[in-house]
């Protein structure tokens, strides 16, 4: 009953007039920055011609400072950009996403209102252990009520505005915004078991789908960032049956993403690293994206290596869209093949022709 009762309502959401029923084709390549895009990066926005879109992410602390007031001021003056850069280039539709932050970024009044709370630490490198004091993952019904009016606040901001093209979600989170799941030896919330553990990013899958994907709107959520293999844990084996179940097979609605695109420390070419299982599983199921890894320019994690054999990595797996750093723009990464690499990107994805496919 539940999955036909959330199939009529995305074909109400099909069904709506104008852009904000159809899911747009979303794809291309995308700049991302973190926080308040400074002048330096907004600049080089409009200087680079192969860009197809914007990316902001941004704390949640920043964005809801104090209870259901929200500081927007980040998002439109980008949206403003975006603008401007569309208007100065006739033919052009450059594109915004956006994106809040939980885990460690969440706001110091939750506690107050209620969200559980715990706290555990995170690996650093080979030998330190960080500690963290982020939001249950599951038993926390407030988190989930504030994620539901986060989002609501979002798309009632936005989504008559057809620049705005994918919200991003977010998890509970560790230490970005991101699966977070303590690993051997680190704390594990109070009254753990896999079980409700998984529960737990279920439904807080359900939210995103319930204010965005149901109401014509595309999503975002990452397969990437700091829990156990699968074999250990399965937490998105179930996570990718639920967006199946609710959205159906490769839905337009929806994409999964992976923010480890890159080169490891041993010089592998990956899919998303230490998670590669994870997005072999989700690939024909739900649409993906690719976030890089680190940055050949101004540090990272590891240097992404040469962009040529990861955009083939990227068309492997036919992502939609791929996200880099400005450090890698700034100035422009000749060294390893950037410009290169993703004109091939932007023209395969000219051939593949997603918009003609249901």
């Amino acid at each position: 009953m539940r999955a036909l009762v959330a199939l009529l309502m995305l074909a109400t959401a099909c069904c709506m007039g104008g852009d904000a029923g159809r899911a747009p084709n979303v794809e291309g390549v995308v700049l991302l920055h973190q926080g308040d895009w400074p002048p330096d990066v907004v600049e080089t926005f409009h200087k680079v011609p192969w860009l197809d879109a914007a990316s902001i992410r941004l704390k949640w602390s920043e964005l809801e400072p104090r209870d259901q007031e929200f500081n927007w001021a980040p998002f439109d003056k980008l949206l403003a950009e975006v603008k401007k850069y569309n208007a100065a280039h006739p033919g052009a539709r450059r594109t915004l996403h956006i994106r809040p932050m939980a885990g460690v970024h969440c706001p110091r009044w939750f506690e107050q209102a209620g969200v559980r709370f715990y706290d555990t630490t995170h690996r650093i490198g080979k030998t330190r252990n960080a500690p963290i004091h982020v939001p249950v993952p599951y038993d926390n019904p407030e988190f989930l009520k504030q994620l539901r009016q986060l989002y609501r606040a979002m798309f009632e901001r936005y989504h008559n505005e057809p620049l705005v093209t994918v919200y991003h979600g977010t998890w509970s989170a560790g230490p970005w915004d991101e699966i977070f799941h303590p690993q051997a030896g680190e704390p594990l919330p109070p009254d753990y078991t896999p079980d409700k553990f998984v529960r737990g990013m279920v439904e807080q899958l359900d939210v995103l789908i319930e204010e965005f994907c149901l109401k014509g709107n595309v999503a975002e959520l990452p397969y990437s960032g700091k829990y156990p293999p699968k074999d250990r844990i399965n937490i998105t084996g179930p996570l990718t049956a639920r967006i199946v179940e609710r959205l159906g097979h490769r839905t337009p609605y929806l994409y999964i993403q992976s923010n480890g695109w890159g080169k490891t420390s041993e010089g592998k070419q990956t899919v998303s690293w230490g998670h590669e299982r994870d997005i072999a599983d989700v690939y024909g199921q739900v649409n993906l994206a690719f976030q890089a890894l680190g940055t050949n320019k101004g540090g990272g994690w590891f240097p992404q290596g040469d962009w040529i054999p990861l955009i083939e990595l990227a068309k492997q797996y036919e992502a939609a869209y791929v996200e880099i750093y400005p450090p890698d723009l700034m100035p422009l990464d000749t060294a390893h093949h950037i410009v290169e690499a993703f004109t091939d990107f932007r023209q395969w994805l000219k051939q593949r022709n997603r918009a003609s496919r249901p």
